[in-house]
């Protein structure tokens, strides 16, 4: 994916270089917020969203990192949000709306950061208006003259719960911007963050490969090919992996049965066979569902189950010539009396 950014009004996607290639793009674009009310930027608006491509996803962000502005006095977040509200509202239009085209708030980490003094939602435009929340990721304690205290993703997100806060309001996880300085450790630290954001079925992570206030340049080989090896993919190569899940929501006839699979780039058709575990009658396999790319929570609810009986499920993992690949340990659980 690529991450565009605009200093005023959004590029044309037929002309601008940044907008009209083929790759899934987060545009970002800066309107003072109390024009954007006033309706004075309504046509542009309307014409940039009408033009949007369906055949890509397009995360679209208005004033990405608000929070300095808003700090600075250039507006106000009552403004910031009744913008993004105005905004949200256009998208929506019958004539504009688009299912491929995503709002995403773009907010810092830091302001997650008790130290920083800020509440994240000032700057939430509310549930209703928010498709993505997406964040700017720094200072992994990469900056001063010891690795040893340098945090990985999982160790940072104690500090700033992006992901939870995320989670929390029901919304997709994303990162507009990643940096990270110490080239002494960066090539694994690109590696655990690839490794983490999939686990966590991050949207996207764009790497922030620029000098501004600080250098995040991948100027060293390890970190380029450990980039790249997530981005093209082979980084996460191999043998298709699975894991069943405890049953949930058990009841007397009924259980939510699940499995977490990884299809390392593949595709596969996942099923979820159960039965009772003392044998006899009562197998069932569901018709499966197709996991690629990315790992995936694969989950089936079975209801007619006999009380206080045990039984037997896991996921069945099938290649595209429907062979039997994997089949993870079985888990057995028992329904209610």
């Amino acid at each position: 994916m690529l991450r565009a950014f605009f200093t005023g009004a959004p590029g044309s996607w037929a002309t601008s270089p940044k907008l009209n290639g083929t790759a899934p793009v987060n545009v970002s674009f800066k309107y003072p917020p109390a024009e954007v009310v006033a309706g004075t930027h309504d046509t542009a608006l309307r014409t940039f969203f009408t033009e949007a491509p369906t055949n890509r996803a397009v995360w679209w962000t208005f004033f990405h990192e608000p929070e300095d502005n808003i700090a600075d006095g250039e507006f106000t977040a009552a403004q910031y949000i009744a913008a993004w509200q105005h905004i949200w509202t256009i998208t929506h239009e019958p004539a504009v709306f688009k299912s491929n085209v995503k709002a995403t708030l773009v907010l810092m980490d830091w302001s997650l950061d008790p130290a920083s003094g800020r509440n994240w939602l000032d700057y939430y435009p509310g549930d209703a208006y928010v498709d993505v929340l997406s964040w700017d990721i720094y200072q992994f304690k990469d900056n001063n003259a010891s690795v040893v205290d340098n945090e990985t993703m999982a160790e940072h997100q104690l500090r700033r719960p992006s992901l939870a806060t995320t989670l929390a309001r029901g919304k997709q996880f994303a990162i507009s911007e990643l940096g990270y300085l110490d080239a002494a450790d960066r090539a694994a630290f690109l590696t655990d963050v690839a490794h983490w954001a999939r686990d966590n079925d991050t949207v996207f992570v764009a790497y922030y490969d620029y000098e501004l206030n600080y250098d995040n340049r991948l100027h060293d080989t390890a970190s380029q090919q450990a980039w790249k090896s997530a981005i093209d993919g082979s980084l996460f190569a191999g043998s298709v992996t699975a894991t069943n899940n405890p049953a949930a929501d058990v009841t007397s006839t009924s259980a939510t049965l699940s499995c977490r699979v990884d299809p390392r780039n593949l595709s596969y058709r996942v099923t979820v066979a159960s039965w009772p575990t003392a044998g006899g009658t009562g197998f069932y396999e569901t018709a499966g569902v197709t996991v690629s790319d990315g790992p995936e929570t694969v989950t089936s609810v079975r209801t007619g189950l006999t009380p206080n009986t045990s039984y037997t499920f896991r996921c069945k993992i099938y290649d595209a010539n429907n062979v039997i690949v994997y089949k993870p340990t079985t888990v057995a659980f028992t329904t209610a009396p």
